[in-house]
């Protein structure tokens, strides 16, 4: 991931997270609509009852024969056209969450260390100078100021980009916050 970012720059991360995006929107809904099936419902607010009722008592430990009675009265729902039980189905829907989600740390580690490689060799004083009002006192004009401008505009950017990190994940939880509400 990192040589890729090198090869093609952060400019792909955008992409990249906004199919990440659409993916997760998709796969939560299917999430959903597992959830409040009526035969995945019902059987599920019968156990937060008793939860909520015995959770003290239990010591805040959930009785590992409860939850293997679970498993069966949801693994005799049937199975899948491909003779996938649907308590596998959402188990495989659970990781491809999960590695989705890892994914994007991944690229947001790269993006770090990137951005770190690059600001190795730029002293932390550089982010303080703006070099376009040092050309200007030495009257520097025409194409000349414009790449200082340029230059300074990627100073600014590189700096920005370690303040903030790129915290992707962050952005999509508040992407996802309230549609429930």
């Amino acid at each position: 991931m990192l040589y890729s970012i090198k090869t093609h720059g952060i400019g792909v991360m955008g992409t990249v997270i906004n199919v990440f995006y659409k993916f997760l929107v998709k796969k939560l809904n299917v999430f959903n609509e597992f959830l409040f099936d009526d035969f995945i419902k019902n059987p599920l607010m019968q156990e937060d009852r008793f939860w909520k009722k015995k959770k003290t008592k239990l010591e805040n430990m959930y009785p590992w024969e409860k939850a293997e009675k679970m498993s069966r009265n949801i693994k005799r729902l049937g199975t899948t056209g491909k003779g996938v039980s649907y308590l596998d189905r959402f188990r495989q829907l659970i990781t491809s969450i999960g590695n989705a989600l890892g994914y994007v740390r991944m690229i947001r580690s790269a993006s770090l260390r990137d951005n770190a490689n690059l600001l190795k060799y730029i002293p932390e004083f550089v982010n303080n100078i703006k070099f376009e009002d040092v050309a200007k006192e030495l009257d520097i004009e025409g194409e000349t100021i414009e790449s200082i401008k340029v230059f300074d505009m990627c100073i600014k950017n590189l700096f920005k980009q370690s303040d903030e990190a790129g915290d992707y994940l962050r952005m999509i939880v508040q992407n996802f916050d309230g549609i429930t509400e």
